[in-house]
Parts: structure tokens; sequence; C-alpha cells
């Protein structure tokens, strides 16, 4: 199945959401772990300061914002440890 084209209230709402994400300088918005409350572990040696980060990439639904977006990071983040 071919994906739906975006309608134009959902094209202005991305554009919303994406300066809602982006920093006053207008550089994209990015938290470390510590600050979305993700515990970092250094399995196999220290790991030094972030420098860059990324994202969980799961095939649920889409955060509509920030709060969301780290809630379901956090879940994610328990999932795994849950598994050892």
């Amino acid at each position: 199945m071919a994906p739906q084209r975006r309608n134009a209230t959902q094209k202005e709402r991305a554009g919303e959401r994406a300066k809602e994400e982006t920093s006053p300088d207008g550089d994209p918005r990015s938290i470390s772990a510590a600050e979305a409350g993700i515990r970092t572990e250094a399995k196999f040696g220290g790991l030094g300061p972030e420098t860059r980060v990324s994202t969980h990439y799961s095939a649920g639904p889409r955060a509509r914002n920030l709060a969301e977006g780290l809630r379901i990071a956090r879940e994610h983040d328990r999932f795994h440890r849950d598994k050892g």
C-alpha cells in the first residue's frame, strides 16, 4: 500500500512541530540521556562525554511532543534493561 500524502493541515502542523523541536539558533533541539532521565552505563569501558544524539526507532506511533517522546524513550530504555 502506498503511503498517503499529507494534507495542508498536516503539513502546517509538521512545520509547527519542527519549530518546537528547534533551538533559538535554528539547530535541531537535543537533550542528553541524563536530561531525558535515561541512565547510561559503561559496560565496555569509559565512554567519555556525550557528543551526539540518536533516537530509538520503533514501528510504534510518532510522539506528538517532546514530553511524549521522552516518555516513549524511557519505556524503550526500561524494556531493553529488563531484558538484561
